[in-house]
């Protein structure tokens, strides 16, 4: 939820910003005008069940205004919406959808408190709340599909809050005359070569910088992924390093040369033991994160002396915020939705080989299990592979599952552009699955996660 809060603020943000002297009210209602059964004029209320009903009625709160109170009255199984049709909307044109409410005694209001705009029949669109003082502002930016007529339905949720209670406060509509829908390029590349022949730890960092060279010819690149321990590939004699070593030095020359980001994994060496680590050195050639690899292989395990990292991370840089997997960690579902509900906009996975699936003479699995996730999450994921070959390719995946560049035995540099600002809209209901993951996750029901 952070990283979606953060998204409809940026959203919010540049709405404001280039909108607020060129836009047109369609609807602002704050509930003053009395309609019949105890709800405000042009509203209607659909219960779930007579049996469990949940209360819903129009109140005063003193010289704060009207309000459209749901209150629980008891039972887990009453849930109800307000609605009311939306006039006014032409197609291809952009509005901005704006529901205020406010909750009590329910502790994640986000889940049982949902404003939606229904914009063709079962065609719907959830508007995502933000937390502002006691408010929650739930916020829509959307373009109406090209030759829409009829009028939309907004409604107004709430359910599952035995002993709660939600007041909405404002209903607002706008027309955005000269929107413009933000984008946020992100020039990306994946690079899996290994040295032509063994050499020392400072030999195979030069070897590297100088693809980050090559790879920066073809264009001005934000970021560049490396494989897994990197600086054990074709080197003799001891390849452990530490962050601050003349082999991150090198790295970080090349960084800062080509101004830009790099990530990969390295054997480091810390307070006498070593570590799969994974790095981030960002445009100026300093080291900017540091992530253990959390979970080992039985070889690493049994076979080496790699000790394991204990926590998630995530990375805040100049594009946005990044998270690193190291290869056997994203075997584990649960560790990139966990940096994805942390607020990762990208998944690094400098990876060594993946043998769960092969096909067709390549080893699939993650590719595979990596365009489920972002189908899943929507975030785009970056693999760069020890290999570099036909059989263990890198790829480059989007938010919607598109592998956007493969690399190959001939092609070990690969590139694409990531817009972490592109939204996936379900085609056959109209949902951003962004908006989805706030309304229905249950967090409370996966604590058996950590059973054995």
């Amino acid at each position: 939820m952070r990283r979606l809060i953060v998204q409809s603020c940026i959203v919010l943000a540049l709405v404001t910003a280039s909108s607020a002297a060129d836009s047109q009210i369609l609807l602002q209602d704050r509930f003053e005008r009395a309609g019949a059964n105890g709800v405000p004029e042009g509203w209607s209320v659909w219960q779930a069940n007579a049996a469990y009903p949940l209360t819903v009625q129009r109140v005063q709160q003193g010289d704060r205004g009207w309000r459209i109170r749901m209150a629980g009255a008891g039972s887990r199984f009453a849930k109800a919406r307000a609605f009311r049709p939306i006039t006014g909307l032409q197609g291809g044109e952009w509005y901005k959808f704006e529901a205020v409410f406010t909750a009590t005694n329910i502790p994640n209001p986000a889940d049982c408190a949902v404003a939606v705009l229904e914009h063709k029949e079962r065609h719907t669109r959830v508007l995502t709340p933000v937390r502002s003082g006691d408010d929650y502002i739930s916020t829509l930016v959307m373009q109406m599909p090209e030759g829409y007529s009829g009028p939309a339905n907004i409604h107004l949720f709430a359910g599952y809050i035995p002993g709660g209670t939600v007041e909405w406060k404002e209903v607002r509509v706008e027309r955005l005359s000269s929107y413009k829908p933000p984008t946020r390029p992100v020039r990306v590349s994946a690079i899996d070569s290994e040295p032509p022949q063994p050499g020392s730890v400072e030999d195979n960092a030069r070897h590297y910088a100088a693809e980050i060279d090559r790879a920066c010819a073809g264009g001005k690149l934000d970021l560049i992924v490396f494989p897994e321990h990197m600086n054990t590939t074709k080197v003799t004699g001891k390849t452990a390093v530490s962050l601050d070593s003349r082999y991150m030095q090198i790295l970080g020359e090349a960084a800062r040369r080509n101004r830009t980001y790099l990530a990969g994994s390295i054997h480091e060496e810390r307070d006498g033991v070593i570590y799969n680590t994974g790095f981030v050195i960002d445009r100026e050639g300093k080291v900017a994160g540091r992530y253990e690899k959390t979970h080992l292989t039985v070889g690493e395990m049994l076979f080496s002396p790699l000790i394991r990292g204990e926590e998630t991370k995530v990375f805040q840089t100049d594009f946005g915020k990044i998270a690193l997997m190291v290869c056997f960690d994203f075997h584990y579902p649960e560790a990139p939705r966990l940096a994805a509900q942390m607020g990762a906009e990208i998944i690094l996975v400098p990876f060594a080989s993946d043998g769960r699936l092969k096909e067709d003479g390549y080893a699939r699995g993650a590719e595979y299990s990596g365009r489920a996730f972002a189908l899943e999450n929507r975030i785009p994921i970056i693999f760069s592979a020890t290999l570099g070959k036909d059989e263990q390719p890198s790829w480059i995946i989007d938010q919607s599952a598109k592998v956007l560049a493969r690399s190959g035995s001939q092609k070990h540099i690969i590139r694409a552009t990531l817009d972490l600002d592109a939204k996936v809209i379900q085609a056959w209901t109209g949902e951003d699955f962004h908006g989805l993951q706030i309304v229905g996750r249950r967090p409370e029901l996966y604590n058996g996660l950590g059973v054995r």
